[in-house]
């Protein structure tokens, strides 16, 4: 008796190894197997194990061994038409060789694994499509509604939020906050090296590259490098000859935004740029500060042949055409 039981649960214990692939395969198609044989398929199992460990009659222990091996072949024949059916309805072929221990019943489960992966994918993608919105007149698509709402203000030109200062107004929230950091002066990103202090965190970013030497941009023309993306756009300018912006009042091109504003001052007399010195006023900042070297004495230019100094940069460069000429 002693050596049947010995033998009876080492065969048990393999026999669990193959019946959790079985489960598995149970768990992954059960939507389409009939789960009153899957009931009556384990509680034979139970009743066995229960006879085994219980020793109370060898017949009936057998008799329920029995049993038990016949109700794991019905289920495995019912799980090899479940796979055949899978096979017809996807169009594939699905090849199950038996494994387990000295040849026992086992399914390949890997490639029903693979197949319900396939669909489960296909699922959540459909799910996921039909959870997207899509911009109707540029294609792009936004996870979230509200998102997408405040992308369409950007085609429909709403401007909801409006600054009660200077009437700018936004499309959304976030944006007036950050505009109103001009009003109040508040410059909350700070640089660690020097302690200038910036508005937008992107300009702080941006900034940083001038102490680390950082210039990613670079055209593919010339090779010249750029700390800012806007400035290697600019540049680029030059190579293809295109000027956007054009004065509407003499039709005058310029290759960036802020040479046509200064341009514009031109036709308007604005001069608002003065010297705090002789009241002397300019078209642009960058010629009040030359300016301001012929009261300060400042020489900024020297000829390299005759070491004659000047204020302009302008100045020295018609100097030296005098000495291209005595040449």
């Amino acid at each position: 008796m002693t050596l049947f039981v010995l033998s009876t649960l080492i065969y048990l214990e393999k026999r669990l190894l193959n019946l959790s692939a079985i489960y598995k395969q149970q768990a992954l198609l059960s939507s389409a197997l009939n789960w009153q044989s899957i009931a009556h398929f384990n509680m034979h199992f139970i009743y066995f194990a229960f006879f085994v460990f219980q020793l109370g009659n060898i017949q009936t222990t057998v008799d329920y061994f029995v049993q038990f091996e016949e109700a794991q072949t019905e289920q495995t024949d019912l799980l090899d038409l479940l796979v055949q059916k899978v096979s017809e309805e996807r169009n594939v072929s699905i090849s199950l060789p038996m494994q387990g221990v000295s040849g026992e019943i086992g399914i390949k489960e890997e490639i029903l694994v693979d197949e319900v992966s396939k669909e489960h994918v296909k699922l959540t993608n459909s799910k996921r499509k039909k959870s997207q919105r899509v911009c109707e007149i540029c294609g792009k698509i936004f996870a979230r509604s509200d998102a997408m709402k405040i992308h369409m203000r950007t085609h429909t030109g709403e401007r909801p939020y409006i600054c009660e200062i200077c009437g700018k107004s936004f499309i959304q929230s976030s944006a007036l906050v950050i505009h109103m950091r001009t009003h109040t002066g508040e410059k909350p990103y700070i640089c660690k090296i020097c302690d200038k202090s910036f508005i937008y965190s992107s300009a702080l970013v941006i900034h940083m590259k001038t102490h680390t030497g950082e210039k990613p941009y670079i055209c593919k023309i010339c090779d010249k490098s750029s700390i800012h993306l806007s400035a290697l756009v600019i540049h680029m300018r030059t190579h293809t000859g295109e000027r956007p912006y054009i004065c509407e009042m003499c039709g005058k091109s310029f290759i960036q935004s802020s040479d046509l504003d200064r341009h514009r001052k031109i036709h308007t007399g604005e001069r608002p740029y003065i010297c705090e010195i002789c009241d002397k006023s300019f078209i642009q900042s960058s010629d009040l500060q030359k300016h301001r070297k012929t009261h300060t004495g400042e020489i900024s230019y020297i000829c390299e042949i005759c070491k004659k100094s000047f204020t302009y940069k302008s100045s020295l460069q018609r100097h030296k055409q005098k000495h291209l000429k005595e040449t």
